[in-house]
């Protein structure tokens, strides 16, 4: 199954809303969930679960981004609003950032929104 380029927030959020509205109302896993003895390999069958994987191989199928995540926070702080923006999206914690950066909440507070003045 092909899926548009999506970053890990969208992926998660789409996790989220098939979950809730697909498995959740699903009678299979509404059984499964009651013990009843259905086997969960019935959920394979289903083309959501196919989303399901597909969204859940996405996530781990990054490995350029654990490497571009490192050299944005190795840069310091060097690092502009463009740098610190592309972290947050990529889910990276605004503290992990700022102590990179090794700066005031302050300075980085006015680097994210760009309005900070490289010396």
């Amino acid at each position: 199954m092909l899926i548009k380029p999506m970053n890990r927030r969208q992926i998660l959020h789409r996790l989220d809303e098939l979950h809730e509205t697909v498995c959740e109302v699903c009678s299979v896993w509404k059984d499964r969930n009651r013990g009843t003895g259905r086997s969960p390999s019935q959920c394979f069958t289903c083309p959501t679960y196919e989303e399901i994987r597909t969204l859940g191989e996405a996530l781990l199928q990054n490995p350029r981004r654990s490497e571009k995540i490192r050299f944005l926070l190795d840069k310091g702080a060097d690092m502009d609003s463009t740098d610190i923006q592309l972290l947050v999206g990529q889910d990276v914690k605004k503290s992990v950032i700022r102590k990179a950066m090794n700066i005031s909440r302050e300075e980085f507070s006015e680097r994210m929104l760009g309005t900070w003045d490289k010396p």
